[in-house]
């Protein structure tokens, strides 16, 4: 079984809500600041009007604070597919 590390931001960072969407708790979590990227609320959804979805966007001296899970591939799968990757949101590898 491989794991990988994912690193949350916006709804994800709350535990309950990513057991929810990959129907499992998570092996391990940590806090977890990514350098060089700031929070944005700039993806705006079809509907409700008015409401947005968190992005990170490249930003020097500026970081991020969220949480590092520690996922197998089938629950970062299923995460992608609630997340809508790759047509909403994309995943990549960074240092956190």
């Amino acid at each position: 079984m491989r794991l990988l590390w994912y690193f949350a931001y916006g709804r994800n960072v709350n535990p309950v809500i990513l057991v929810n969407r990959i129907n499992a708790s998570p092996l391990a979590l940590h806090r977890g600041l990514l350098p060089g990227y700031r929070l944005e609320f700039t993806k705006t959804p079809a509907s409700p009007q008015g409401t947005g979805y968190a992005t990170i966007k490249p930003a020097t001296k500026e970081w991020v604070e969220g949480v590092l899970y520690l996922l197998t591939r089938n629950q970062l799968r299923i995460l992608d597919r609630h997340e809508g990757v790759p047509e909403h949101y994309t995943r990549g590898s960074i240092n956190v």
